[in-house]
């Protein structure tokens, strides 16, 4: 593996957090080495030998907030929601932005979102999913039915109880051994996030989800706000829910419709900061 390099003694700050358990880590452009970036960020997410994290969030500029997402594998991602979920919440923490802003203007990646305040922090608008249609794919032995949906980033949707997918039932599939093969499958030569909805039930004005995830250059991450939006937009297609809850490990995230535009909101916490050596 190519490592980073950076003279010994100084260190990189860094803060760490996490959006329903998927943890994320902010680090600003400035203080990164000018080369072998992706080498860096890999040796960053390192859960042994780094700091740990499934998604690496570098602060281009603060005025406007401008970040560039990258994976735990080094790669660069178009989007993720949970980071930017995070960042949000920390920039009001750490007054980066106006506490009294009602909606912060925010590039991900160089695409254009904002965030809106709400009574327990920050909500996320991610624009309209795009739902790209109903397919199968080919996994011998199996023939997975799937929906294609982009929210900033591609995901396969697959409904695997309620009698709607091929899996009835949790034990019917590993989704740890599934994901990375529909990941990097030739259908998707970009690759593809990957979420697996468990079951899905109405409760009163909103529908709810048991969802597993596999994320694309992360691998099983505990949650994902986008892979919950793109969730949510099948369930519109399907349910007509304007209002839908994503359980993913426990951890709750709540997507809601104005519209075609969906909106993610969950909870956000700051774990640690400090300087990372390397």
């Amino acid at each position: 593996m190519q490592k980073a390099t950076r003279a010994q003694g100084t260190g990189i700050p860094f803060y760490k957090l996490h959006g329903a358990g998927n943890d994320i880590l902010v680090v600003f452009a400035k203080d990164l080495p000018r080369t072998g970036k992706a080498a860096f960020m890999r040796a960053l997410c390192h859960r042994q030998l780094g700091i740990g994290a499934d998604q690496v969030v570098e602060v281009l500029s603060l005025k406007p907030l401008s970040v560039q997402i990258w994976n735990q594998n080094g790669s660069k991602a178009e989007m993720c929601a949970n980071g930017s979920r995070v960042l949000l919440f920390l920039a009001a923490k750490e007054g980066w932005i106006s506490p009294r802003a009602a909606e912060v203007p925010l590039k991900v990646s160089g695409a254009q979102y904002y965030g809106r305040k709400v009574k327990d922090g920050y909500e996320l608008c991610l624009g309209a999913p795009t739902l790209n249609g109903f397919d199968r794919l080919d996994l011998a032995p199996l023939s997975i039915p799937y929906h294609e949906v982009n929210v900033g980033n591609p995901h396969a949707v697959i409904l695997c109880g309620n009698g709607r997918g091929q899996f009835q039932t949790e034990s019917d599939f590993d989704f740890r051994q599934l994901g990375p093969r529909i990941e990097t499958h030739a259908m998707f030569p970009e690759k593809i996030n990957v979420e697996f909805v468990r079951s899905f039930a109405r409760k009163g004005k909103e529908v709810r989800a048991e969802v597993d995830v596999w994320e694309r250059g992360a691998g099983a991450t505990l949650s994902c706000g986008s892979g919950a939006v793109a969730v949510a937009a099948v369930l519109k297609e399907l349910q007509g829910a304007t209002k839908v809850a994503i359980v993913m490990n426990g951890f709750k995230l709540q997507v809601r419709f104005e519209g075609d535009k969906a909106y993610l909101s969950g909870p956000c916490t700051l774990v640690a900061k400090g300087s990372y050596f390397y």
